[in-house]
């Protein structure tokens, strides 16, 4: 009798914790459809919301079929219909934003793979992209009005999801309350990705980046893999395998140039290579120096390419395919290279007027800096601040000198840490390029952004490293979500935890 007892109090014990997990769940769905009947689906006009495309296809594409599985190499980098000529197989492109992750693709593509499709993982290179971060806010911006998307995410992202809620929810009052309308245009907004969900023809002619490569700092580390990344990758192998599914693993495209400044080697890459041969379960068809590319051939970042890159990565991943099924590869990646258009130079009154620069801004004077000049660019670079100007409290940027007609763009990592007194910085319109890690600072707090949008300046999701624990973004002339909301540039996504609309002083 005592037995059955505790019997049943052991049961009403995993009763009453199967309540609590269930109420712990469906509140956030619950709070979630009746913020979205109050605030509407805030974010359905931007590039997250791209991401219900990629979905779709996924999910009604029941022949057999190939799934590119990766970051925004995916949707920068890939054509399905060059690819499904080429190929003879419907392509599924399954990669958007870094911000993401790409365990988040992952768990999503499980929602129609079935006996006889293809997998090709993807990940940039990139220390990120090569791990299991899950952004979960980002999620949430992802699947904004198509609830049923989650639905497809293992329980293992509860976690993650519940602990970004009220943030996202918090995010979508604030534009609710400020009556904010996202409706972005250009290449980061809902219309920019065509029904494959990859980056509609027209919209990235040419390279943008001021250098030519975005700077970002531990790239020469990305090489050292991660023991749960690859764990995660052999599990995800089994269950497509236990499913008829293969899976192979392949390379993003990586800009020559960002390559060379980083002190990556061929070798490095190489021996990435082989490490992931050695420790993955599926088969690794590329060669990842078949994926390096001049410098022309991206858009604004790293990994994406512009419209003249595009066909002869696809062509490549095509013949990669082909070799891993067995077959002798039918094309030459030399039939779907086009000739990349040149950098666009611009003289200092056109680079005025390109940037909106204030020339009547008071900026700390040019000789107080140590410059460095990129002779691919004809641009300045900040390195440093030269000794006798190290006591200053507040720094204004130059970006022109009118007199010798020099144009600084960019700010190198750790150009103001030997300022033992810098409190404010001051970056104005013109400045292009803000390298990870260029705010480190024992002592800098507030950095002012004067551009109304980012859009025009160059950032990595790193780009607060080794900063003051109190430093802000103050955006001055600005909304958050000009910056963030896909209006901006690529690498704001994940900054917005830093920034407060207004200024210093405010």
């Amino acid at each position: 009798m005592k037995k059955q007892i505790k019997q049943v109090s052991v049961a009403n014990k995993r009763f009453i914790k199967f309540i609590a997990l269930m109420l712990v769940l469906l509140t956030p769905a619950i709070l979630l459809l009746s913020t979205s009947a109050v605030t509407g689906d805030v974010f359905q006009q931007t590039y997250y919301a791209a991401l219900e495309k990629q979905f779709d296809r996924l999910c009604q594409t029941n022949e057999e079929k190939v799934v590119f599985v990766g970051g925004s190499n995916i949707a920068f980098g890939m054509d399905s219909r060059l690819f499904e000529q080429l190929y003879g197989q419907p392509a599924v492109s399954f990669g958007l934003y870094g911000s993401l992750g790409i365990k988040s693709m992952m768990d999503l593509s499980k929602a129609n793979l079935k006996r006889g499709d293809t997998v090709v993982l993807i990940p940039e290179l990139d220390p990120e992209a090569y791990s299991t971060y899950f952004g979960g806010e980002s999620v949430w911006k992802a699947v904004d009005g198509r609830l049923d998307m989650l639905l497809s995410l293992g329980f293992d992202n509860a976690e993650k999801m519940i602990g970004t809620y009220f943030d996202f929810i918090s995010t979508k009052y604030d534009y609710y309350l400020d009556n904010t309308v996202l409706a972005p245009t250009g290449v980061y907004c809902f219309d920019g990705v065509d029904q494959y969900g990859e980056i509609q023809k027209g919209l990235r002619t040419s390279n943008v980046m001021s250098l030519g490569y975005l700077a970002q700092t531990n790239l020469s580390s990305f090489a050292q893999i991660k023991s749960d990344f690859i764990d995660y990758i052999n599990d995800y192998v089994d269950y497509c395998n236990n499913r008829g599914v293969e899976v192979y693993f392949s390379f993003s495209p990586f800009n020559q140039m960002a390559m060379e400044k980083s002190g990556i080697t061929q070798q490095d890459l190489m021996q990435l290579c082989a490490d992931l041969i050695e420790a993955l379960d599926c088969i690794v068809i590329s060669n990842p120096m078949d994926y390096v590319y001049d410098y022309r051939y991206f858009y604004d970042t790293n990994f994406h390419l512009n419209d003249a890159g595009v066909p002869m990565r696809t062509a490549q991943l095509v013949r990669d395919l082909q070799f891993a099924k067995g077959n002798m590869p039918t094309i030459k990646v030399s039939d779907y290279t086009i000739d990349p258009p040149e950098r666009q130079q611009f003289g200092i009154l056109e680079w005025i007027e390109l940037q909106g620069i204030d020339v009547n801004l008071e900026t700390t004077p040019w000789d107080c800096f140590e410059m460095e000049y990129d002779e691919t660019t004809g641009y300045y670079t900040i390195v440093g601040v030269v000794e006798s100007a190290r006591h200053l409290e507040e720094i204004i940027v130059p970006v022109i000198d009118l007199e010798e007609e020099k144009i600084a763009t960019r700010i190198k990592e750790g150009a103001f840490s030997n300022c033992p007194n810098l409190k404010v910085l001051t970056i104005p319109a013109g400045i292009t390029t803000l390298d990870a890690g260029c705010f480190a600072s024992n002592t800098l707090t507030a950095v002012r952004l004067l551009p109304p949008t980012g859009d025009n300046i160059m950032v990595t999701y790193q780009l607060m490293n080794d900063s003051h624990a109190d430093c802000k973004l103050y955006l001055v002339n600005a909304k958050i979500h000009d910056y963030t909301s896909s209006n901006g540039g690529y690498g704001w996504g994940d900054l917005a935890s830093y920034m407060v609309e207004g200024d210093v002083n405010d």
